[in-house]
């Protein structure tokens, strides 16, 4: 399995999910200390991904060749 680059989020447990992610450490920091300054008493985590995991579903369709028209 080929590896990617490492990205970061950064992460309040009192917050929703992380939903920015951060290609470097510097801005994913610098995030981290601006909601902290913007919500004070709270804690924000910088998070380095190190793993995805997925499971794909393709959908595959087939025709056949019939000479009935769709009922419908």
């Amino acid at each position: 399995m080929a590896k990617k680059d490492a990205f970061y989020i950064v992460w309040n447990p009192e917050g929703q999910n992380p939903r920015v992610r951060h290609e470097g450490w510097c801005g994913a920091a610098e995030e981290a200390k601006r909601l902290a300054i913007a919500n004070p008493g709270q804690e924000f985590f910088v998070m380095q991904a190190h793993r995805r995991v997925t499971t794909p579903q393709p959908v595959e369709i087939e025709d056949f060749y019939t000479d009935l028209e769709v009922p419908f």
